[in-house]
């Protein structure tokens, strides 16, 4: 299976854990904690703004995710 996630991910795409592998192909839905970070400058604003419209944690560190 090739998807834009898969593309956008790269080789890396094999390190992530099977769980949000699944989560990013298949579909999945997400809770408990996790932690978020964000690139600075430019990046930091665009990942932000786009954790803003997925519903995801936009403070970096470790957040409830639910």
């Amino acid at each position: 299976m090739n998807t834009a996630v898969i593309n956008w991910f790269g080789p890396s795409y094999s390190e992530l854990n099977p769980l949000l592998q699944h989560l990013h192909t298949q579909g999945a839905k997400l809770y408990g904690e996790v932690e978020t970070r964000f690139g600075s400058g430019v990046a930091g604003w665009i990942g932000r703004r786009m954790a803003h419209k997925l519903g995801a944690p936009t403070t970096a560190g470790k957040v409830p995710f639910l």
